[in-house]
């Protein structure tokens, strides 16, 4: 199977990395920086196959996407935005759905 990291962000932009570009960190490395968007934070990083992912939003609205629709993008990427959000609207949390509904 092929493992992917798959990161959504505040704003709304998610993107699906291979696990291999991170690479093996030993004691005292610096870490690589998975999302480089200005003015936004990253709410989850999840390791995935091809499972469903839940985006929640602020005022409770839910979306379901298929990982597979997700282009895989390289660690330098910025990503796609996952869903349209309102003004003062945010993503809080992502989870994997392993139901196939």
């Amino acid at each position: 199977f092929d493992k992917y990291i798959l990161v959504v962000s505040k704003r709304g932009c998610i993107k699906k990395t291979n696990l291999s570009e991170l690479g093996i960190a030993t004691r005292g490395t610096k870490g690589k920086k998975i999302q480089k968007i200005e003015n936004d934070n990253t709410v989850k990083i999840l390791t995935i196959n091809k499972d469903y992912d839940i985006i929640i939003t602020s005022n409770e609205r839910v979306i379901k996407i298929n990982t597979s629709e997700i282009n895989l993008v390289s660690r330098d990427a910025a990503g796609v935005k996952s869903m349209k959000l309102n003004e003062n609207e945010y993503i809080t949390d992502m989870l994997i759905s392993w139901l196939n509904i």
